[in-house]
């Protein structure tokens, strides 16, 4: 049972057309066993049932707010701007939390003033077999979280809670679309000194949908802007700072998938364009010949296999999160603008 002087949290929903799922993250959100939130739903200019949905929830802690359709760093970012909570966390319109997330959250960081942020692990399902299961663990043996996540955007935004004078006093997302955001946040705040704590339980589910914003179509503008911005952060540093962090190592592995996007698009000249400096000479003058005698569509078509099973392969079974807490069910695939 929470306390009566318990910290509010704002709990930042963006939302496009998100008619087929906003009831279910929002249910998860009221039913979350901590009960002192304000829940800010930002519509991004939907033109379906959306801002019914929100309006309509019949609970004053949530407020809803509208914008233009400009994506989802400008969504957060107003939402974040509008909030007032001691703590802010996302929530994605299409997930849904676990009953404590933000109670578990909360209790983290009133405990560890040291960290201005905790992150979570995350459940995730396929949206062709909704009920089975799966996750990975952040796997951040000796603590050090920013070196971890030079290697892999590990913090989903869903599963993250930071303390709210910190956003805003001038940490908000970038704007720009099919941008990796959130893994450009947790990169800035982390070089300003904001310490993350980690919690390595499963307290949020996240569906992945084939049309969903990591689609193949555009798999190569998230690698190319996750590429430019590293190389915009290691230019930052020093030479001692990126030998320390293994900059280089980094860059090739970005420039690696870069390259496995481009296939997915079914760009031949946006590979060979990259490929030499992904990988050692002789072997990418074999992946150009390789890639140069197989047709563009079943180029596409099989780079796109090897993706999604390198994507499921990621991923360990876990169990069913109902079974656990009788968590929000799953609800059928629709598409996001």
């Amino acid at each position: 049972m929470e306390r009566a002087s318990s910290p509010l949290v704002s709990v930042i929903v963006p939302a496009y057309n998100a008619e087929r799922f906003l009831e279910r993250s929002l249910r998860s959100a009221l039913t979350q066993t901590y009960r002192n939130l304000e829940i800010i739903v930002v519509d991004d200019g939907s033109s379906d049932r959306t801002a019914g949905i929100a309006r309509g929830s019949g609970d004053p802690r949530v407020h809803y707010l509208s914008q233009p359709n400009r994506g989802q760093g400008p969504a957060r970012n107003n939402g974040i701007r509008a909030s007032t909570g001691a703590y802010v966390t996302l929530l994605d319109a299409d997930d849904y939390y676990l009953p404590e997330k933000v109670g578990r959250q909360v209790a983290f960081l009133e405990t560890r003033p040291d960290c201005g942020a905790v992150f979570c692990d995350a459940l995730h399902f396929f949206s062709d077999a909704p009920h089975q299961f799966y996750g990975r663990r952040a796997n951040i043996p000796d603590g050090d979280v920013f070196r971890a996540l030079l290697r892999s955007s590990l913090v989903n935004p869903n599963t993250l809670m930071v303390r709210g004078d910190i956003l805003r006093g001038g940490f908000f997302f970038c704007e720009d679309r099919y941008y990796p955001e959130e893994w450009d946040l947790c990169l800035r705040l982390m070089r300003a000194g904001v310490r993350f704590g980690y919690q390595p339980e499963d307290l949020v589910v996240v569906e992945i949908r084939e049309n969903s914003n990591t689609t193949m179509d555009i798999q190569w503008i998230l690698k190319r802007n996750a590429l430019e911005m590293f190389e915009r952060l290691f230019a930052q540093m020093s030479e001692e700072e990126r030998t320390a962090f293994g900059a280089d190592e980094v860059l090739r592995r970005c420039r690696a998938n870069l390259a496995a996007a481009y296939l997915a698009k079914g760009d031949k000249r946006g590979f060979g364009r990259i490929v030499a400096d992904a990988l050692p000479g002789p072997r990418a003058l074999l992946a150009r010949a390789a890639v140069a005698a197989i047709p563009e569509p079943a180029l596409r078509t099989l780079a796109i296999k090897i993706w999604r099973w390198r994507q499921r392969r990621s991923f360990s079974r876990r169990i069913r999160p109902a079974e656990r807490t009788g968590a929000p069910g799953s609800a059928p695939s629709a598409a996001r603008g």
